[in-house]
Formats: C-alpha cells, sequence, structure tokens
C-alpha cells in the first residue's frame, strides 16, 4: 500500500466492474432489446443502475476494506476478469450472475470475530442502502421507466 486508503489501480478496476455489472443489470431487467427499440430509456435506466447498483456494489466492497484495515489488515480490491465477461455474457441470455471482483485481505493476526466482522461489513450495508432506496422509491416512483422498458 502506498499511504493511500485506496489506490489509483483499485480504483481503475472498481469504475470497471461499476461499469460492467450496471450494464448486465440493466440488460437482464430492460432487456437487450430494449438497447435497441428505445435506447433513450435504456440510457435512463443504465443511469439509475450505476446509481443505484454502483452505489450498492462500491459501498459493499470498501466496507469489508474498511473494516479490515481498521483491523490491521492490508485490503485491496480486485476485479475477477473472467467472472466480468461471464456476468456480461449470459445477461444476454436474462442471467445475472454477478461477480465482478471482491476485495482480498491479507492478515495473519485477524481474529475469527473480526473476520466474521469484516464478513457482514458489506452486506450489512447493503440492508441500509436497500431501506434507503426503498424510501427514494416511494418518495420518486420509477416504475414508469419499467413500464415501457419490459414492453
Amino acid at each position: 500500500m502506498n499511504g493511500n486508503l485506496i489506490e489509483s489501480d483499485e480504483i481503475v478496476q472498481m469504475a470497471i466492474s461499476v461499469l460492467a455489472i450496471s450494464f448486465a443489470f440493466t440488460v437482464v431487467f430492460a432487456g437487450i432489446g430494449g438497447m435497441f427499440a428505445y435506447p433513450k430509456e435504456f440510457l435512463v435506466f443504465m443511469l439509475l443502475s450505476l446509481v443505484t447498483v454502483g452505489s450498492g456494489f462500491i459501498l459493499h466492497e470498501m466496507s469489508h476494506k474498511l473494516v479490515a484495515v481498521y483491523y490491521g489488515a492490508h485490503a485491496k480490491f480486485r476485479m475477477w476478469t473472467n467472472g466480468l465477461l461471464f456476468m456480461l455474457f449470459v445477461s444476454l441470455f436474462g442471467v445475472l450472475f454477478a461477480a465482478p471482483g471482491a476485495v482480498y485481505i491479507y492478515s495473519q493476526k485477524i481474529t475469527r470475530r473480526e473476520n466474521g466482522i469484516i464478513s457482514a461489513a458489506g452486506p450489512s450495508l447493503n440492508v441500509i442502502l436497500m431501506f434507503f432506496f426503498l424510501l427514494m422509491q416511494a418518495v420518486y416512483p420509477i416504475d414508469i421507466y419499467f413500464s415501457f422498458m419490459q414492453g
């Protein structure tokens, strides 16, 4: 680690992963046909995916990383290129396989309890985000985008 909490190669890999997972979600939920039939709406859905899925993914992975660093471990996000390619391929068939990468933790002094807390950090934050986005959906429904994206 170079003294920065997040290294530049992590930022690049995270950005690639976010774009790929957001595109896969958009293809699965809006349909690949929607990209050609309704390109503007597809783009709007992609932007919504970037905000919701992208933020959820980044915050999930960074939660693991920050908690690991808190416990004295070295932690680094690494995208999984084969997982990204497979995810994009199967999304064309309406299947979502989201495995864009993970935070790898390096430490010999992490206890089982600390490892459990590190592991729970990401999913716990996703639950919090779920409630936030449910509230946002109640305040500003996005059903209109779903209605014409699904045909």
